[in-house]
Order: structure tokens, then C-alpha cells, then sequence
């Protein structure tokens, strides 16, 4: 079995000549950014959540995802990443690329058509 410093080791390597991003954590405040831009309405719920719905050309789709308001989130880790991409209909690979811009609105839109969450 590898130590923790080799898969270190090669989770670097992966990032340096792979391209691949670490899963690990993303700032609260980028994720509602890279929603909002990229088709999801906000609702502000008064109690403890900020809902997103999923529209296209007018429609709402029953594509949607949440945010704690608590200031305990300022960073969202893997299990809150996980739980988002599956509730956005993506890998968590494709959610992190998401939040940063590397999968634009048009490529969202034609992520969801290809698996037939869209027409």
C-alpha cells in the first residue's frame, strides 16, 4: 500500500502532466458566481439554504442545487462537491471545471443534452 506521500506524490504529477484538478475545495463564493452566469436562478430561502434552478430558453428544468447561507461554508469540500455535481447532473471532474470556467454555459447546456436531461 502507498503512503500518503506518494499518492502526494502522484496527485501532483497527475495535476502537472495531466491536467487533472484535485478535488479538494472550492470557495462558496465561486460556485454561486459560476452558477449564476451559466443559466441557474437563485432563490434565497429565509431559512438556511440559497436554492438553484436550471433554466434554458425560458424553461425551468428540474435541474437544481443548494448552498448553505451558514458562514461554516466558505469552502465547499469533496462530500458537498460530490453531492452538487450528481444534483447538476455531472462527474465531479466536470463541476470542478465548471467552477472554473473550463465548461462554459453552451457546454453545460450541451453536457445536459448529450445525456438527455434537455432537448
Amino acid at each position: 500500500m502507498a503512503t500518503k506521500s506518494e499518492f502526494d506524490r502522484i496527485e501532483e504529477e497527475n495535476v502537472r502532466y495531466l491536467g487533472v484538478i484535485p478535488l479538494s475545495q472550492v470557495k462558496k463564493i465561486n460556485v454561486i458566481s459560476a452558477l449564476t452566469k451559466k443559466g441557474f436562478k437563485e432563490y434565497s430561502s429565509k431559512k438556511d439554504h440559497l436554492y438553484f434552478h436550471f433554466i434554458y430558453e425560458g424553461r425551468e428544468y428540474p435541474i437544481r442545487t443548494k448552498i448553505s447561507h451558514g458562514s461554516g461554508y466558505a469552502d465547499l469540500g469533496n462530500p458537498l462537491i460530490a453531492l452538487m455535481a450528481k444534483q447538476m447532473m455531472l462527474s465531479k471532474q466536470q463541476f470542478l471545471e465548471f467552477v472554473q470556467c473550463h465548461i462554459s454555459k453552451d457546454g453545460y447546456v450541451q453536457i445536459l443534452k448529450e445525456i438527455g436531461e434537455i432537448q
